[in-house]
């Protein structure tokens, strides 16, 4: 992460809007941020973190009231704005942070809410606050572990537990997913479960043979021969049954259908009875239906006719009794509702004079406004007046500290130039300084090999090292060989020592436990063998002496090398370091700025440069101030008169109304009611105001009441007319209508109009009962064809149904033989498929056994090797074990070569002490200063592995502590480490209050309290 732009507003100490250009802060690759405790240094970091994360340490507890809190209780608004790049890509980012004081209740700070956003083809899209986490690659924790390291988390990682530095090395370094022993047990689980489910599939099939199968084989064969010759005769059997059935049935269905034929003969009566019924109702429905319905319509209009009549009648009388009663009462209204105009005149008249009273007294008050704002506009003509004197006299002084001021860019420029001078001067220095540490380191290395060789009973050439080791390894083989005959000779002789038992205990004619002879001629004898044991014996104590000298040798050389080898690459690249920076030292001395080649005159300079610049900065400020009180006063002055002129015009306005408002009222009125007090004339017009509504109500509602009822009287006399026309028109046509139907009855087979009346009562769904007889009569045709056709079909045949039980029992028996064979071929057929099956099924099985209990070995080698999180803990050891070796780059050179860190078994770090014979001692013994500079060099390693992992081109490290904890010599090892990393494009800042930190930093930020504005950032390039 490397970041451009950071901008505080109403955050703790930071009352007014700040902003930090990190880009020109980061530009030598190493600044700082000084100021005393508590100014507000550390809540730079705080306003990073929060607007990364939306978390701050300081307050991480639910009943913190991290909102309220963290706003500066003179500001309304917290606000952070953090520009920065990530990625190989350099891919920008922006964060915003905003909350609010409620107007109304001043603890109450609303949410703080965080926006985030990538950049895109110079566009910024909002993204989730887990998009950007994801994109910086650390967790809160190890953010601040590793990047941008707060007080009191500096040394964490060192002093961290086994089990959480290794939680933390799985999230930086993604270890999850060697995490693999879950997914081992699964796949272990799974298999195992397959071979138990095989398993037991093999068991429930049980044991089968090749000879079963044959013996079914020959078994199905036979029954199906038997079932061959079974079906034969099944088969004959059916031909005769189906020539007994068919007679049968014949049989059966004559006697069924004589007896149906004579049921429906007794049905005749019945059918002809309703084919009479029929012939009536249709005649009638015919001839006589529609006239009478006709009569029937006619005859109920007419009486809806009269019944109307009726009614519209008794309505018409009631409504010209009410007309006769409301007519006096409306004239009477009448007469008041024309005399209105008069009344309503004098209510205009009244209501003028009234308005006439009120402008009169508006008028008053607001000439005394005008007088008052006349003395007003005067005092504000005399302050502007004195406002322009003073800015004249400030701004004749401002043009003479203008024309004094010196060249602030060449002051800048020469400034700069001795910064850098000192800056290579102070790395030469330093580059010279380690390069005699480190010559020194060597000779020591030397003269303590020198010592350790010498002490040796065989001393060596120290100068010549290759031949030492040549020297050294020929001794070490030729004293192995001969320990190695020395060792055989002895074992040969103890061998005859232990042989010299058996000789003494052989007696003639018993069998030897050696060789089996019975003879023992000549017995072993051994009286010379202890001394010569002893002598051997001596020699190899002796040769093992000196190969352990010559082991000692070896070690205290391969020490040697391996301590001389860092020191000699040291060496090489802090020479080539010196000689670049004596370069660019030459070519910086032709870059000398010429008019300040003194740095007491560039002094002199920037002290009346600062001089003059802060009275002028005072002087513009006091014009600033002038301007802005002249511009104040002069929309003062503009309000006033403004506000005089409104006045004017509305005296006047209201003037012109009053002229009018007399010129529309007669003189003899005016005289009449002017002497009058104002609220009795407002009395007055409202008590005719009153009158005048009450008329003009009492007349309308007269009025619509008069005219509804006449409405009322037309169209009820105009109804009464038109019914009874109707009326009489209706009885015409009844009597016609009656003519008609008397004229068809006379010539029909009734009597009279209630016989036909009966006849329709009926009614006969026609189609229904037509369909009825025609199906009756089409019913007995059909049965007596198929009589006929029967008994055509049987002739002389007579139907034995003793002998048609016979046959189908014979026939039955045939199929329950046959039924049997079936069931007992489909058992043999069953068990043969199935036997078949079993011993395919046993054969898959077997061989897909065979094939998980060869991957079951595999598993359980797997699930050994990655048992519980050991996999994952070996890694981790390894990752751990090179920022280990990383750190100790640094550490071994800030501890001057005497001290380095190493990894116990359980993971812990340890210190080896090459100034106590290079023996281990506990972490926690170092010294504070030593802590910080272990703590530093694992920081540094850590950042270098997350760099590498983020694939940034550059790397950016800011550390908060510890400084204060180092003495001046260890301070300036820490520092120079910190000078150096500028050239591996790394940017290095420092929060500290240590006065030598900052006169050591060319390029930093100053945090000052004040107590009136909160914090303030001031840049060393700006002042």
């Amino acid at each position: 992460m490397i970041p451009i732009k950071l901008t505080i507003e109403g955050l703790y100490s930071y009352q007014k809007r700040q902003v930090i250009d990190f880009e020109t802060l980061t530009s030598n690759h190493l600044f700082g941020i000084f100021g005393k405790v508590g100014s507000g240094k550390s809540s730079i970091l705080e306003a990073i973190t929060f607007a990364l994360y939306g978390k701050t340490d300081r307050l991480l507890i639910k009943d913190d009231n991290r909102n309220y809190n963290m706003m500066n209780l003179k500001s309304n608004q917290l606000f952070i704005e953090f520009d920065f790049k990530l990625g190989k890509d350099a891919c920008e980012y922006k964060v915003n942070a905003l909350a609010k004081r409620n107007s109304k209740n001043y603890e109450d700070v609303k949410k703080i809410e965080r926006t985030c956003y990538r950049k895109h083809h110079d566009e910024y899209l909002p993204i989730t606050s887990e998009e950007l986490e994801q994109a910086i690659g650390l967790s809160y924790d190890n953010f601040k572990r590793t990047i941008i390291i707060p007080q009191g988390k500096f040394q964490e990682f060192l002093q961290l537990k086994s089990t959480e530095r290794t939680r933390m090395m799985k999230e930086l370094f993604n270890l999850h997913k060697y995490e693999l022993y879950g997914n081992v047990k699964n796949i272990e689980s799974k298999n195992n479960a397959l071979i138990q489910n095989i398993e037991g599939r093999l068991e429930q099939l049980g044991e089968t043979s090749v000879v079963e199968l044959e013996t079914l084989e020959k078994q199905k064969n036979v029954l199906k021969e038997q079932l061959l010759e079974l079906n034969k005769h099944l088969e004959k059997n059916d031909l005769s049954l189906s020539e007994f059935q068919k007679l049968k049935e014949n049989t059966i269905r004559i006697k069924s259908l004589s007896q149906e034929k004579q049921e429906l003969e007794q049905q005749r009566e019945l059918i002809e009875k309703k084919e009479k019924d029929l012939s009536n109702y249709e005649f009638c429905q015919i001839q006589f239906k529609s006239n009478i319905e006709k009569l029937n319509t006619q005859q109920t209009n007419a009486n809806k006719l009269k019944s109307a009549i009726d009614n519209d009648s008794s309505a018409l009388e009631k409504s010209q009794l009410e007309l006769s009663t409301l007519s006096p009462t409306f004239e009477k209204v009448n007469i008041k509702y024309q005399q209105l105009e008069e009344v309503k005149k004098q209510i205009d008249n009244l209501n003028k004079l009234v308005e006439v009273i009120v402008l009169t007294e508006s008028i008053d008050k607001e000439q005394g406004r005008l007088k008052e704002g006349q003395g007003i506009v005067s005092k504000v003509l005399q302050t502007l007046e004195k406002i322009e004197k003073e800015e004249k006299t400030i701004n004749e002084s401002l043009i003479y500290l203008k024309k004094e001021l010196p060249n602030i860019e060449l002051i800048n420029k020469a400034q700069q130039w001795f910064i850098e001078d000192k800056s290579t001067e102070s790395l030469i220095n330093d580059l010279k300084k380690e390069i005699a540490s480190t010559e020194i380191s060597k000779e020591k290395l030397r003269s303590d090999l020198k010592q350790s060789i010498q002490n040796t009973a065989t001393p060596y050439d120290v100068e010549n090292m290759d031949s030492i080791q040549t020297e050294l390894k020929q001794k070490q083989l030729k004293l192995e060989s001969s320990i190695k005959e020395l060792n055989f000779d002895l074992e040969h002789l103890l061998i005859n020592s232990g042989l010299e038992k058996y000789a003494n205990n052989l007696k003639d004619e018993e069998v030897c436990p050696l060789c089996g002879s019975t003879e023992h001629p000549v017995p072993f004898s051994s009286e010379s063998l202890g001394d010569e044991i002893n002598q051997v014996k001596k020699k190899i104590a002796n040769k093992e002496k000196e190969l352990k000298e010559i082991s000692s040798s070896q070690l205290a050389l391969s020490n040697y090398l391996a301590a001389i080898k860092p020191l000699d690459l040291q060496l090489f690249n802090v020479q080539n370091k010196l000689t670049e920076a004596t370069k660019q030292q030459e070519v910086h001395k032709t870059k000398i700025v010429e008019p300040y080649k003194d740095e007491i005159k560039l002094a002199k300079a920037s002290n009346v440069y600062k001089a003059n610049s802060g009275e002028i900065a005072q002087s513009e400020e006091k014009i600033l101030l002038l301007r802005q009180k002249l511009s104040v006063e002069n929309k003062n002055k503009e309000k006033y008169q403004e506000a005089l002129n409104n006045i004017q015009r509305n005296i006047d306005k209201k003037q012109n109304s009053i002229d009018l408002l007399r010129s529309q009222i007669s003189s003899d009125f005016i005289k009449n009611v002017s002497n009058q007090p104002k609220q009795d004339i407002v009395n007055k017009s409202k008590e005719l105001e009153t009158q005048v509504k009450q008329t003009v109500l009492e007349f309308e509602k007269l009025s619509k009441n008069i005219e509804s009822i006449n409405n009322s009287i037309r169209t009820l006399t105009a109804k009464v007319e038109t019914n009874q026309s109707h009326y009489k028109a209706e009885n015409d046509t009844i009597a016609k209508t009656k003519l008609e139907l008397e004229s068809q009855i006379e010539i029909s087979p009734f009597k009279d109009l209630a016989e036909i009346n009966l006849i329709l009562k009926l009614n006969i769904n026609i189609s229904e009962a037509k369909e009825i007889i025609k199906a009756y009569y089409n019913k007995l045709q059909l049965i007596n064809n198929e009589i006929d056709k029967l008994s055509l079909n049987i002739g002389e045949q007579v139907y034995d149904e003793s002998k048609h039980h016979k046959l189908i029992e014979q026939t039955q028996s045939l199929k329950d033989k046959i039924t049997q064979t079936n069931q007992e071929l489909g058992k043999v057929s069953l068990e043969l498929k199935t036997l078949e099956k079993v011993l395919l099924q046993k054969k898959e099985l077997n061989e897909e056994l065979k094939k998980l209990q060869l991957r079951a070995d595999d598993i359980s080698t797997l699930r050994k090797m990655f048992f519980k999180s050991g996999f994952v803990n070996y890694v981790s050891s390894v990752y751990l074990q090179n920022l280990c070796t990383t750190a100790n780059e640094r550490f071994y050179k800030m501890t001057r070569q005497s001290l380095s860190l190493e990894l116990s078994k359980d993971n812990n770090f340890e210190i080896r002490d090459y100034m106590n014979g290079g023996k281990l001692r506990n972490i926690k013994t170092l010294s504070g200063g030593q802590t910080f500079q272990a703590a530093l060099a694992l920081a540094l390693a850590l950042a270098d592995n997350i760099q590498s992992l983020t694939e940034s081109d550059r790397n950016f490290f800011f550390l908060d502590e510890g400084f204060g904890s180092l003495d001046k010599e260890s301070l300036e090892v820490v520092f120079s480490t910190l000078k150096t990393l500028r050239n591996e494009n790394r940017i290095v800042g420092v929060i500290s209050h240590v006065e030598e930190m900052q006169q050591e930093i060319s390029t930093y930020l100053n945090i000052e309290q004040d107590e009136d504005s909160g914090s303030k950032v001031i840049e060393s390039w700006n002042r």
